[in-house]
């Protein structure tokens, strides 16, 4: 069903995923998908980064809402967990202090941490396969025991 066809039959409730290469008109197509939506229905626009909120504001109608992944996470996390929730950047970092110790394994943390933020960057998966396609497109060096390495990221992730 051409894409248009398919907003003008919108339902509400119904979520509604466009991926498309880069350079491709995903922002064109997104402004003119939200012109043909109903302004009362509860509409939002989904972006990647900070830096593109602000022009699809400006592009979008008013009524609809603009936002990062990320900070439609953390509302829904405030809106389930109050005001007091508690972001803990060095996460990832405290639960590999637990699993590998440090003293025999401390130099492989550079490269599960990095392995773990490409992971959450990607939304891939963590099995032998995905990881080894992570670390050659990124050019991770795995330095040491692979093995041990994705077993690591497998369950920091």
């Amino acid at each position: 069903m051409p894409i248009f066809e398919w907003v003008k039959d919108v339902k509400p409730g119904t979520a509604m995923v466009v991926g498309a290469r880069a350079g491709s008109g995903k922002t064109t197509t997104g402004v003119e998908m939200f012109k043909m939506l109903d302004p009362k229905l509860d509409s939002i626009c989904v972006v990647f980064n900070r830096h593109v909120v602000a022009p699809m504001k400006a592009k979008a109608p008013s009524y609809v809402k603009v936002c990062t992944y990320n900070s439609l996470g953390y509302a829904a996390c405030r809106a389930a967990f109050g005001n007091s929730l508690m972001l803990d950047e060095d996460k990832a970092e405290k639960i590999l202090r637990t699993i590998l110790d440090k003293m025999t394994n401390g130099g492989l943390y550079p490269t599960i941490l990095k392995l773990v933020s490409l992971v959450k960057a990607n939304l891939t998966g963590t099995s032998y396969d995905e990881l080894q396609s992570l670390a050659e497109y990124y050019g991770v060096e795995i330095n040491g025991d692979t093995d041990t390495v994705f077993a690591a990221v497998g369950l920091v992730v």
